[in-house]
């Protein structure tokens, strides 16, 4: 089957299941669907930049705790997707739904939002076994409604040493209040954070960042630098800036730092090669 008119019939699957059908409890999701609609699928590339894939400093393995709507999901898992096409990240997906134990008026049997009700909660408990590198909580509109051991699992997680990556400010003050972080504040941003709006946390021997996201495209609205360069420069920067959190919360961040300086003189239009470069300034230095 084409590749994206797989990801349009397993999205609207998940679709139909979420559209209100009473109170009356919703027969159990199929152990397949709940492995397609969570499944990482690389087969479908983007122009993108390779930032850091291959990673000097190893690859990070992450897991991934996302938002599933209730409406029409083409992908609920690209922006992950989009990611790994850029760093060198290995994932596994979970996918919740903003509704404890009863998914916009489908009532799986379970006690939290996890996509699929208890087999689903069994089977984010049996990742959670083996310790990721990195952990990501998506929105605050599901953090509450991850199951509460799941959550413990992850923070003890953090306290041995992995990160968490939480790409909304308001998600942290969420998780915080379904079960106490106990994080302590950095009193400055790290340099390799440089360029978010984000703050910077740690726990025992790990770290926490969580920041305000950059990301904001539509494909439909391609600039003319995307004409030029063969991809979308702003979302490719983005991405650029959001991959960086995860290689500091896994304590795989860069340890040099190039900083370069062109100057103030204009480039003229059609120099190019040709253009006096002595107003170029590079400066590498360790972090």
């Amino acid at each position: 089957m084409n590749v994206s008119l797989r990801f349009v019939c397993v999205s609207m699957a998940a679709a139909v299941a979420c559209l209100p059908t009473g109170r009356a409890a919703a027969a159990p999701v199929p152990w397949d669907r709940i492995e397609a609609i969570n499944a990482v699928v690389l087969d479908h590339e983007t122009p993108h930049t390779k930032w850091a894939r291959p990673y000097a400093g190893g690859r990070i393995r992450v897991l991934y705790i996302g938002a599933l709507n209730g409406n029409v999901n083409v992908a609920p898992t690209r922006s992950l997707v989009e990611l790994i096409q850029r760093f060198d990240v290995e994932a596994d997906a979970v996918l919740v739904l903003a509704s404890k134990g009863d998914a916009y008026a489908v009532a799986y049997e379970g006690e939290s939002g996890v996509y699929g009700g208890k087999p689903a909660e069994l089977r984010l408990a049996r990742l959670l076994e083996t310790p990721y590198d990195c952990y990501l909580i998506r929105t605050h509109e599901i953090a509450g409604h991850i199951p509460l051991p799941a959550l413990q699992t992850v923070l003890e997680h953090v306290r041995d040493g992995a990160g968490l990556v939480i790409p909304e400010l308001e998600a942290y003050v969420k998780i915080d209040e379904h079960v106490k972080i106990g994080a302590t504040a950095s009193d400055a941003v790290p340099a390799a954070l440089a360029g978010l709006e984000a703050r910077a946390y740690t726990l025992g021997k790990g770290r926490i960042v969580t920041f305000k996201p950059t990301v904001r495209w539509n494909s439909g609205n391609a600039d003319v630098r995307s004409r030029i360069f063969g991809l979308d420069v702003s979302r490719d920067t983005e991405f650029a800036l959001n991959g960086r959190t995860f290689l500091w919360a896994a304590g795989r961040e860069p340890k040099l730092q190039l900083d370069v300086s062109v100057g103030d003189a204009p480039i003229a239009r059609g120099a190019g090669r040709a253009h006096d470069r002595r107003g170029v300034v590079g400066t590498a230095r360790r972090r």
